[in-house]
């Protein structure tokens, strides 16, 4: 079951991550995309390391965030 995480906490998240690397960017589009869209944040489920919220780094922080 995948769960649901505000646009807000991904992005939140994902300016603070160190290890975050854009699917659009690996996979060769970013430039293309970046031209489209003048303010584009990263959000952890554009990440490569995201696999449906399974990422430790983000897994981490939300645990971190509950304490």
């Amino acid at each position: 079951m995948l769960e649901n995480f505000s646009e807000e906490l991904l992005k939140n998240v994902a300016t603070e991550c160190s290890m975050f690397e854009s699917i659009a960017q690996v996979q060769g589009f970013g430039a293309s995309i970046a031209a489209l869209s003048g303010d584009e944040q990263p959000q952890c489920d554009n990440c490569v390391h995201w696999l449906a919220s399974t990422c430790s780094i983000f897994r981490s922080e939300l645990y971190s965030m509950r304490d």
